[in-house]
């Protein structure tokens, strides 16, 4: 029997990875660094529908599985056979966005949400398919410690 997810969410419309810092230098000689405007407002919708999704829980305080399902649109002008193997998932998008700058924004987003940090992911699996419309989905799992590995002592 498969375990039910901890927490659950599904964010419609296209999918932003986590852009690359930008640097600047200031008037005293230092450096700034600054994350991108569109990798913070969909940061922000992430962390939105999580808060939205936990209502009110406890955060995670443990291990976690986490999974992730990304969904483009098929080009416009694609041929009806492809585009129906891409529904069917016989073809699959090789576009951007990239699945770990999506696997980072979605991690650095839920934390203070779901978990505490990020560290707590200890599995992680992330797709992209093609689908009737874009959008993000994902299930965040919690993973027991064994009781035989809690209590068991360092070797002699």
């Amino acid at each position: 029997m498969m375990a039910e997810p901890f927490v659950t969410l599904r964010l419609d419309g296209p999918v932003v990875g986590k852009g690359r810092p930008k640097f600047a230098r200031l008037p005293g000689g230092g450096v700034t660094t600054r994350t991108p405007e569109k990798t913070r407002r969909y940061e922000s919708e992430v962390k939105s529908e999580a808060q939205r999704a936990m209502s009110g829980r406890p955060l995670v305080h443990g291990p976690v599985r986490v999974d992730i399902r990304v969904t483009c649109l098929a080009p416009d002008g694609w041929a009806a056979w492809k585009s129906s193997a891409a529904l069917r998932g016989a073809v699959r998008p090789t576009t951007k966005p990239d699945l770990d700058n999506v696997l980072k924004a979605v991690l650095d987003a839920l934390n203070g949400v779901v978990w505490k940090d990020d560290v707590q992911a200890v599995s992680v699996s992330i797709s992209k398919f093609y689908d009737t419309k874009p959008g993000l989905s994902v299930e965040v799992y919690e993973l027991d410690a064994l009781p035989s590995q809690v209590s068991r002592k360092p070797a002699a």
